[in-house]
């Protein structure tokens, strides 16, 4: 019977072995009271989608981006596209209606004109500092500048629309500064731009799409304006300098993954507007503790796992539950399945231990 015994520990523990969660059970078991005690936590945030732009090319042409309604997916080509030329000569160029030129002693890119500025520089050729962009542009498309050296750019308030990955991977920008006519961080705008350690928003953006600073990993403030209404998925995700957060009432839905692997995040203030709360929102996070406003209707799955800094959640009445609302913190799912799995072993051991030892007197009581 031990040798069974054995076989079914090591079938069910093995799993947990391999993820190495059961060597830490018996300690946190000892360290804490009840590592699954409720805490509570608050957020609050709004979903939607703005308009996105995409390039195509046909037989070999290139085609400006054309800003597109949510109901057209952003990453295929839209049928009404306007053609554009680009063309290079050493240090300078055109690319649409827009000239650019690069001074080589001062590693400076300046781009005049009036209208969008498209993809159609290779960055890479370049080893550029900064860019200027200077008054007349309108636009940046996707891809429109993107480079692994640039450390600083200057837009003027002419932008009104920054689409789809338009700063995407410029991993040694630093700052920037959004011009005041946006209305909406597009889809991986600055997605993989691990040196950016501030951004500066105006009171008109209204919504903030996927994955827009997803993994800017040196990002350590953000202030969001009052007036924003969407914050969609994984907008934030990696973002693992940012430390505190406070969310606008204006704020009416937080879509899912939005500050998720956010490490060094400590504090949320969340929206008073916000109805729901996006699955794993917080997930991997280091709050501490967390209030969830009046309002608050519903809390995504996994919504705050793996916040083991956690130790206080104050919920509302407002959250549709048959039962009391609880957030389990200070543990994980292998945690549990291993305390769960314990407990199972630690009864079949007493249940052996019982037939081994009722087996023992009915073998003394036997007549001789």
């Amino acid at each position: 019977m031990s040798k069974l015994l054995k076989k079914i520990a090591a079938a069910f523990l093995a799993p947990l072995m391999a993820a190495g969660t059961l060597t830490s059970v018996a300690a946190q078991m000892v360290e804490a009271e009840d590592p699954l005690q409720p805490q509570s936590v608050t957020l609050s945030q709004t979903i939607q989608t703005g308009g996105v732009s995409v390039i195509s090319e046909v037989e070999g042409e290139k085609y400006a981006p054309v800003s597109q309604t949510s109901d057209t997916p952003y990453n295929e080509p839209s049928a009404k596209c306007a053609p554009f030329t680009s063309s290079a000569s050493g240090d300078s160029g055109t690319i649409g209606d827009l000239t650019w030129k690069y001074d080589v002693s001062s590693k400076v890119m300046t781009i005049s004109g009036e209208g969008p500025l498209y993809k159609g520089i290779e960055w890479k050729d370049f080893d550029i500092d900064k860019v200027v962009v200077e008054s007349g542009v309108t636009e940046l498309g996707p891809e429109a500048i993107t480079s692994s050296t640039i450390k600083s750019i200057d837009l003027p308030d002419t932008i009104a629309e920054m689409g789809y990955m338009s700063l995407y991977g410029n991993t040694q920008l630093e700052s920037v500064e959004i011009p005041p006519k946006v209305t909406y961080i597009g889809r991986h705008m600055l997605q993989n731009c691990y040196g950016l350690k501030s951004i500066k928003l105006h009171e008109n953006v209204t919504a903030i799409q996927d994955y827009s600073f997803g993994s800017c990993s040196s990002l350590e403030s953000i202030e969001l304006p009052e007036g924003l209404e969407t914050i969609s998925w994984g907008a934030f995700e990696g973002c693992k300098s940012l430390k505190e957060i406070i969310i606008p009432d204006t704020v009416t839905d937080m879509s899912e993954f939005t500050f998720s692997s956010c490490q060094s995040l400590e504090r949320v203030k969340l929206s008073s507007g916000v109805k729901k709360l996006g699955t794993c929102a917080f997930n991997d996070t280091a709050l501490k503790s967390v209030v969830i406003p009046e309002g608050m209707e519903s809390l995504g799955d996994c919504s705050f796992r793996n916040c083991h800094n956690l130790t206080e959640v104050t919920l509302p009445y407002t959250i549709n539950s048959s039962t009391p609302p609880v957030i389990r913190t200070n543990t994980s799912y292998h945690l549990i399945w291993a305390r769960l799995w314990i407990q199972i072993i630690l009864t079949l051991k007493l249940l052996l231990k019982a037939l081994s030892e009722r087996r023992r007197r009915a073998r003394k009581s036997r007549p001789l």
